[in-house]
């Protein structure tokens, strides 16, 4: 048994050496023999990178303001007997917003009347004198001192009928002044007064805004002031309608820059005539200046990764992976801002898989 069991092991050694010795007779096992499959290149379309005349916009932020807005006040003290307005009710020019207790103007408007008429008719009598003693005097009947007085008598009762004009006129206007009424068509912001209340002169009864035409404010820089006119366009958006495009014009730019802050301020005029946009709104916009020519890609060149926007420029058969800033865009293309030169080749719609460097076959 030991003799077989080494004549065993001498031939396994046998056999070891002689694929030692002769490899040939293993191809599948020698060293380098096996090679790495054949890379096909991925098959993409290209677009060629443009130019295009591109409005070139300044971003902005600012705050919408009313046309106008009025603390509404009394200029008479009395006591409130009326007062229906109430907040965002909408108010008509001239319409009345609160009512004082009138009785005793109306009083004093009647004793003007009456005071007024009595003048009237001490005038009215004077005048007769004064016209028949005119005739008599001419007639050498009465002497020119009595013509004098009768003349002096007129212009007295003139004057007092004047004064109770005036003090008539005074009554009517103190009378009316009981009621506050709306300055401009609007809304009501707040109601300060309740029915009851006694107020003094310059008490403010209701906050009231114009709000159909807005006022947006915004903030210049002062390196960018020089491109500023009036008249230019302003788009903007606002939180509560954030995929809604407003529009306005310049109508007023400051006439200084500010020091603190080192900025201009403009004004744009909006029509809100559906209201949606109210005072106070904070808004982002960007305010178109000149054309320029600018680089553009098609939009579906762009892939994006998280928060940057990449591009594959095709360079002898290969791609380059770039990195790019979009810019302005319309409904198929997109400026891009550094990294392309205008005839180079961009790859459409980028597959995933592609990367920095694949070998790559333009679509024939």
């Amino acid at each position: 048994m030991r003799t077989r069991a080494y004549a065993l092991s001498i031939g396994a050694g046998v056999a070891a050496c002689a694929l030692i010795a002769y490899p040939w007779r293993c191809p599948e096992v020698a060293s380098g023999s096996v090679s790495p499959p054949a890379v096909t290149p991925a098959q993409v379309k290209v677009a060629v990178v443009g130019e295009r005349e591109i409005p070139q916009y300044l971003l902005l932020t600012g705050e919408l303001r009313a046309e106008r807005e009025s603390a509404v006040a009394t200029d008479r003290a009395g006591i409130i007997v009326q007062a229906s307005l109430e907040r965002g009710m909408a108010v008509g020019k001239g319409e009345a917003l609160v009512k004082l207790d009138d009785r005793e103007a109306l009083l004093a408007v009647r004793e003007a009347e009456a005071n007024r008429d009595s003048t009237m008719a001490d005038l009215e009598h004077a005048k007769r004198e004064f016209d028949r003693n005119g005739k008599l005097a001419g007639a050498k009947v009465v002497s020119d001192s009595s013509l004098e007085k009768a003349k002096a008598d007129y212009d007295m009762r003139a004057a007092a009928h004047a004064v109770a004009e005036v003090r008539l006129n005074k009554a009517k206007k103190d009378l009316a002044d009981r009621v506050v009424m709306a300055p401009f068509a609007g809304f009501v912001v707040e109601r300060k007064v309740q029915i009851g209340e006694y107020v003094q002169p310059g008490t403010v009864v209701a906050q009231l805004m114009e709000v159909g035409t807005l006022r947006l404010a915004l903030n210049v820089p002062e390196t960018a002031v020089g491109s500023i006119s009036e008249g230019q366009e302003v788009l903007f958006t606002v939180g509560a309608y954030p995929c809604v495009a407003f529009s306005g014009k310049v109508r007023h730019v400051g006439a200084a820059v500010r020091g603190g802050s080192r900025d201009l301020v403009i004004e744009a005029g909006i029509v809100n005539s559906d209201g949606r946009l109210k005072p106070g709104m904070f808004a982002s916009a960007k305010l178109r200046l000149d054309t320029a020519s600018r680089t553009v890609v098609p939009k579906n060149a762009l892939r994006a990764d998280g928060a940057s926007s990449h591009v594959f420029v095709v360079r002898g058969g290969h791609v380059e992976e770039k990195l790019v800033e979009p810019g302005v865009s319309e409904t198929s293309w997109v400026e891009v801002r550094g990294g392309l030169v205008p005839g180079e080749m961009v790859v459409l719609d980028p597959e995933i898989a592609l990367r920095d460097g694949a070998k790559v076959r333009m679509c024939d």
